[in-house]
């Protein structure tokens, strides 16, 4: 990472290649990925006042005065990165928690995942957490984190050692509740859902679909400390998918 952003600093950018080398050769993916012209920050005190998604309804005389850059290369910065389970879309919260923790930014996939697993967080940020969020830039952060991503996997130097055993990660297990003991019934269709997972030559997904508290979640719950029993090296992630925000 030292190396990525001492390049930055001299303006020798590799990630700033991958942007262009890929928006050049798959022009199928400009539209989506490339660099939106509009960066538009409203002062914290002042709330998103319509159901426009594009905040062409708000008061242009609410924006904050940026400095141009000089150039449309991304920016990359190192620090503390928030996680949490709900959307930052308050603009007065942001600030107070961003002054108390000296965080850079809030973002919800990696969210008790280095509570498992040694890992490194790179997010591409697309929105000011407040309530004028869009996704308008959600395309080109992601291209940016994945051109950055990219760039660091090229700096990490290859060893390979001929007749060395490689050790497997242990199974993760990232289930956030308690097996509920008093949890009966639904028996037949948690075997029949469980052994449909297990097959080899199975699809390895499945829908639970009902109505609102007819059991989704504790089928799901039991499901997955079956499947955990039945094979200790499964690796078992659950996604709480209460927006569409939340999943994103």
């Amino acid at each position: 990472m030292s190396q990525l952003e001492s390049d930055s600093m001299t303006g020798n950018t590799l990630i700033s290649k991958i942007l262009f080398n890929v928006l050049d050769e798959c022009e199928e993916m400009r539209e989506q990925f490339s660099r939106p012209k509009d960066d538009r920050l409203f002062r914290s005190t002042y709330n998103h006042e319509n159901s426009e998604y594009n905040c062409s309804g708000c008061d242009q005389t609410q924006l904050v005065n940026c400095p141009e850059r000089r150039t449309d290369d991304p920016y990359f910065y190192y620090g503390l990165i928030a996680s949490g389970d709900q959307v930052m879309k308050d603009a007065k919260t942001r600030d107070s928690i961003a002054q108390d923790l000296d965080i850079l930014c809030f973002e919800m996939e990696a969210a008790g995942l280095m509570d498992e697993l040694p890992s490194l967080a790179i997010r591409g940020i697309c929105d000011y957490c407040d309530s004028h969020k869009n996704k308008q830039w959600q395309g080109y952060a992601a291209f940016a984190a994945a051109a950055y991503a990219k760039a660091l996997l090229l700096k990490v130097p290859v060893h390979c050692r001929k007749n060395e055993s490689h050790k497997c990660w242990e199974a993760v297990w990232m289930v956030p509740f308690r097996k509920n003991l008093r949890f009966v019934g639904r028996e037949e269709e948690i075997t029949k859902t469980e052994e449909f997972l297990m097959q080899q030559d199975g699809p390895g997904k499945v829908a639970i679909c009902g109505l609102g508290g007819v059991g989704k979640t504790q089928i799901a719950l039991e499901l997955a400390y079956r499947i955990r029993k039945r094979d200790s090296e499964y690796s078992i992630f659950w996604v709480t998918y209460t927006s569409y925000e939340s999943v994103e």
